[in-house]
């Protein structure tokens, strides 16, 4: 802003008094700003301050939190979907090694089946509901921190809509590899670092541009009659002779290679996530894959065609391979709920890199195998 005063001109320092008889204008106008008051115009470099970049966490910040939470809170909802169909499994196998231990009884009191032979029945019996208990006491914990996740802590126990055996998403790694690049946080914070720098670069080589200050003082004289009028134009600042920044100059440049050098490194280190990530999720997909054929239900008629043999012709069956069918039933259908969960664990994995706050929006919806029904 112009600088207006009363009195003859000066170029700094504390203002000479003011000669009787001499009244006068004197205004000072930068009117090339060279260190002090560049233009602040879109892109013009400002200087910088101690708080820079520290006004708060930046939108992308608060983008991949939300993500994070939603991912966060899916990874719950799918452990509490787990533990639901653990229960399910447990209480079908329970009932089914019940009943054919009932069975098995019933043949003992009609004398067809040896006495021992339902003892070996109650033993699995007791398993099976041991397991059924740890099944709904860790449904129930899933519940609870499902449930205090939401912000609803004293929210009671209640089946919530999915299956672990609903779709999934099928990701190709290069569809992965493209969006980590456009997306994540982490390259972009490097990139605003990049330009962070860049802008530093500018100012530390106009810091030592001069202001070139333009003066324009008007005097009216009256030491002599009848007075006069006088004009004065100055033009002048300071000129760097010693000072010209070299230091900051060069540390600026320094540190905007170094930006650089972390946009390549950070982006590696992603890549480098993405790949572990990437193949521990496309291995649970191929392994959950494996059983969209028939071999789960194969498994449950092969367990169910061996009791009927046995009880057909117990000679040419022994109850042996009874306990054993029902043993590789109950291991299958583990198995393969097992990996449904680390299936869905894995995608929820993907998710959370890719920053991602819909997991099924990730690529096109792929079925797996249903578990079979015990009845």
């Amino acid at each position: 802003l112009p600088q207006v005063a009363a009195g003859p001109p000066h170029r700094g320092g504390p203002r000479p008094p003011q000669r009787r008889g001499v009244p006068g204008l004197h205004a000072r106008v930068p009117v090339l700003p060279g260190r002090d008051d560049h233009p602040a115009g879109p892109g013009a470099p400002r200087r910088a301050g101690p708080d820079d970049g520290r006004r708060g966490p930046p939108p992308d910040r608060l983008r991949r939190g939300g993500a994070d939470g939603a991912v966060d809170r899916g990874l719950l909802g799918v452990q509490d979907l787990a533990a639901r169909q653990h229960v399910r499994l447990a209480r079908a196998l329970f009932e089914l090694t019940g009943r054919a231990y009932q069975a098995q009884v019933d043949l003992v009191t009609a004398g067809e089946a040896a006495p021992y032979e339902p003892l070996q029945l109650r033993v699995l019996t007791t398993q099976a509901r041991a397991t059924l208990v740890r099944a709904e006491q860790d449904a129930i914990a899933a519940w609870r921190v499902l449930a205090a996740a939401v912000g609803e802590p004293d929210l009671d126990v209640s089946a919530i809509d999915g299956s672990i055996a609903c779709e999934v998403p099928d990701v190709p790694y290069e569809q992965a590899v493209e969006r980590l690049n456009a997306v994540h946080t982490d390259i972009q914070m490097a990139q605003n670092l990049v330009r962070k720098q860049q802008t530093l670069v500018t100012l530390a080589d106009r810091t030592p541009l001069p202001n070139l200050d333009l003066e324009v003082v008007v005097q009216r004289d009256h030491t002599f009659a009848p007075g006069t009028n006088t004009y004065d134009l100055l033009l002048g600042g300071d000129v760097p002779v010693l000072n010209r920044n070299q230091g900051n100059r060069i540390a600026t440049r320094a540190e905007l290679v170094k930006a650089g050098q972390q946009v390549s490194e950070g982006r590696l280190n992603l890549i480098t996530d993405l790949a572990k990530t990437y193949g521990v999720y496309r291995a649970n997909r191929e392994v959950a894959d494996s059983f969209k054929t028939e071999g789960l239900r194969d498994q449950v008629r092969a367990s169910r065609g061996v009791y009927q043999r046995y009880l057909a012709d117990p000679n040419r069956v022994s109850f042996n391979d009874v306990i054993v069918a029902q043993q590789t039933l109950a291991s299958v259908l583990t198995q393969y709920l097992d990996i449904l969960q680390s299936q869905w664990q894995s995608v929820v994995d993907l998710g959370e890199l890719l920053q991602v706050e819909d997991l099924f929006q990730m690529g096109p919806l792929s079925p797996v195998a249903q578990m079979p029904s015990l009845e």
